[in-house]
């Protein structure tokens, strides 16, 4: 089973894709290691964090917000919300702490203007009753 794959990653803002040689991640039943050849499967994945050898031995650190794994034909595709990778695991938490930051201040923008909307729809639905 020596040899590369490909690992792709989907997330709703990009799509990238890796040769890697070894694959480790975990579900709710624990973690598990794939590598080339590896039997098809699916998997639902919990917030958690793994790493991938690439083709040149390097270990790479990421991090998943959830998600669902497929591995079948010669690769593995990760599908999740958010993805995070270093090759420096001290550096992987500052990267995830930056970005969680930005979305929850995009979050409160948006819940920001859905209150406003929300007001605007009641006031307009109050009006016409009258």
């Amino acid at each position: 089973m020596s040899g590369t794959f490909t690992f792709r990653v989907v997330t709703p803002l990009k799509a990238l894709e890796r040769e890697i040689t070894y694959l480790r991640l975990g579900d709710l039943s624990g973690h598990y290691g794939i590598m080339r050849g590896h039997t098809a499967f699916l998997s639902i994945l919990r917030p958690s964090l793994g790493y991938y050898a690439d083709a040149a031995g390097r270990e790479v650190f990421f991090a998943v917000k959830g998600g669902v794994l497929r591995v079948a034909g010669g690769r593995a595709v990760l599908s999740t919300r958010e993805f995070f990778e270093n090759v420096e695991a001290g550096e992987l938490s500052g990267e995830m702490e930056k970005r969680l930051s930005e979305m929850g201040e995009s979050e409160a923008v948006s819940a920001r203007m859905l209150e406003g909307l929300e007001r605007m729809f009641l006031k307009k639905t109050l009006e016409f009753l009258r």
